[in-house]
């Protein structure tokens, strides 16, 4: 959406809900969905710069790090994801003990 008019720029399908607001950073928006896929946009054109299948429900926001240059989403799955923000490429998984509901947060040094 244009700041300045309200006006819409690009739309897109993700396949599914989503429940969460998007994160924005780093040129693109990050967007979960019910639809299992954790997908990373151009802010201003809203091409596709890669897309993850998490294998189940995202329905938190991401969170995104741009000073690790990482985005954090769970999943229904009983996971924590982190993925390069640039290029949707892992960096690590946690096993949690049950389904992610929220959004990861983190600090300078930690995730949680």
């Amino acid at each position: 959406m244009n700041a300045a008019t309200g006006s819409v720029i690009w739309r897109s399908n993700l396949g599914g809900y989503s429940w969460s607001s998007p994160a924005v950073g780093g040129g693109r928006a990050y967007a979960g969905s019910y639809a299992h896929a954790l997908v990373a946009r151009a802010k201003n054109t809203g091409a596709l710069a890669w897309s993850f299948d998490a294998g189940a429900i995202i329905r938190g926001a991401p969170s995104l790090d741009l000073a690790r240059t990482n985005v954090y989403f769970g999943t229904y799955g009983n996971a924590v994801h982190a993925r390069r923000a640039a290029t949707g490429v892992a960096r690590w998984s946690f096993a949690a003990s049950d389904a992610i509901i929220g959004s990861p947060a983190y600090d300078s040094s930690r995730d949680y």
